[in-house]
């Protein structure tokens, strides 16, 4: 089910797409039929992938739309909140591009926005993964260290993800919690996941627009066990980190073709695209006048192997 809204301005794949730099290009983009551009996008649309909680799926749904995005031709700069350092490994693997992270507990307002602006620059598209719950942070009393904190910081738009497993018209209770717990964040989108049945995605936009939920259902993904992240007994499974990493069929990457798909076939990505906010981009500013740290997937094949070492 998807929502029919108005077709996005960003690109199409007949539109040349914006550029990568040399070093971060994926290396399939010509070999896809896709044109590149030869000048920088002067503006970047920027969306911020959230969850209910953690578990719902939002880093599956995060790196099938950067993968979903790049085979338009769109350079994508992703990014996740928080200190997390494996699933900037991730989406390094789908966007070709390194990942940074955004942490609200040690970055400022000013620092997390200059540092996404300067990491932004050549990019068609941000995609910020957000940390646990939308509102999960440092404490219980604020919303320091969290996704929502962020998203107020950098003025993204929030695509929320909700497992809908085994769920029916309560639904509609937890969406207008979400949406009228803070008005300063702007959930302009819900992506619906684990959805069982076709009669199953009807029934839960009934019981949302009965309620009068005014935010849209962008999307609505399937529960498919056989399409997921890989995982061992510590955790995600690393990716390899050389940013040339193309979507091909390796039983490495293998899943973000799977998620690519799943995501063509069951988003509004021209819906999705826009509803991104709009960022200038600043190429002149370096990452330490910026504030922004080293990249999330900055990891040397030294210490990988010695990571996978551990996870053996």
């Amino acid at each position: 089910m998807k929502l029919k809204g108005k077709e996005s301005k960003i690109i199409s794949k007949s539109q040349p797409s914006s550029s990568e730099s040399p070093a971060d290009a994926p290396t399939d983009l010509k070999a896809g039929g896709m044109v590149e551009q030869s000048f920088p996008p002067k503006e970047t649309r920027l969306l911020l992938v959230a969850g209910t909680q953690s578990g719902v799926g939002k880093t599956s749904i995060a790196i099938g739309l950067m993968a979903a995005f790049r085979r338009r031709g769109l350079a994508v700069q992703p990014f996740k909140v928080g200190p997390d350092f494996i699933d900037p490994l991730h989406h390094l693997a789908a966007s070709g591009r390194r990942s940074f992270n955004l942490d609200g507990w040690m970055l400022n307002s000013e620092c997390a926005l200059k540092g996404v602006r300067a990491r932004t620059a050549g990019a068609s598209v941000a995609v910020v993964e957000g940390v646990m719950g939308l509102f999960d942070g440092f404490d219980g009393n604020s919303d320091t260290g969290s996704t929502a904190q962020m998203a107020k910081w950098l003025g993204a738009p929030v695509l929320l993800v909700v497992d809908c497993w085994a769920m029916g018209r309560s639904i509609a209770a937890l969406v207008k919690g979400f949406t009228c717990f803070d008005d300063d964040v702007n959930i302009v989108g819900l992506l619906l996941n684990k959805i069982g049945s076709p009669a199953h995605a009807e029934w839960l936009c009934a019981s949302l627009k009965a309620a009068k939920c005014r935010v849209p259902v962008v999307g609505c993904i399937p529960q498919d066990l056989h399409v997921s992240l890989p995982e061992d007994h510590l955790g995600l499974h690393h990716p390899g980190t050389t940013p040339r990493e193309t979507l091909d069929n390796t039983s490495d990457t293998q899943y973000i073709q799977q998620l690519a798909n799943m995501l063509e076939a069951h988003v509004d990505l021209d819906a999705l695209l826009a509803l991104g906010s709009l960022v200038h981009p600043d190429p002149s500013a370096s990452s330490r006048e910026s504030g922004a740290g080293s990249p999330g997937g900055a990891l040397d094949e030294k210490a990988l192997r010695h990571l996978r070492g551990v996870a053996r």
